[in-house]
């Protein structure tokens, strides 16, 4: 598996199509969605896509950009369901080394509650539970 960064938005808005099956939320699967989603994270956010041979199998968003706070935050982690079990981890290795070079003393990610396999992801890697963001979601972090 190779990890790539990207930030150019059609780079970044292929890679999300190719991962879009795996969201959690199937309202995100939509062009014009997805669209926004790639210029926001080419402007503003550090993108990885996870690479099995050529196929996009994955992907993460993620912010370095809290300097007040020195917290990164993870927009998106989506890897497809048969790559998961390595996708993921390889996916947040990359994202905690960079964030560690980036200064960051700690990564906070919002996950919906009913979002189980995500839940189990992030706290088998260290994430506790921080805070609710609302009735359907909860913020998660890991100190760095």
């Amino acid at each position: 598996m190779d990890i790539r960064t990207l930030n150019d938005t059609l780079a970044i808005a292929e890679a999300i199509t190719a991962c879009a099956e795996a969201f959690h939320n199937q309202t995100y699967n939509v062009p014009a969605k997805i669209l926004g989603f790639a210029e926001k994270f080419a402007a503003n956010a550090h993108f990885l896509a996870a690479y099995h041979g050529e196929k996009v199998i994955g992907f993460a968003a993620f912010y370095c950009n809290n300097q007040e706070n020195m917290t990164a935050f993870i927009s998106m982690i989506v890897v497809l369901s048969n790559f998961q079990y390595m996708g993921g981890s390889a996916l947040l290795s990359r994202i905690k080394d960079i964030c560690s070079k980036n200064s960051m003393k700690k990564i906070r990610l919002e996950v919906a509650n009913d979002h189980h396999k995500a839940l189990t992801f992030y706290t088998r890697r260290g994430f506790v539970f921080e805070s609710a963001a609302g009735k359907n979601s909860s913020f998660y972090v890991v100190n760095l």
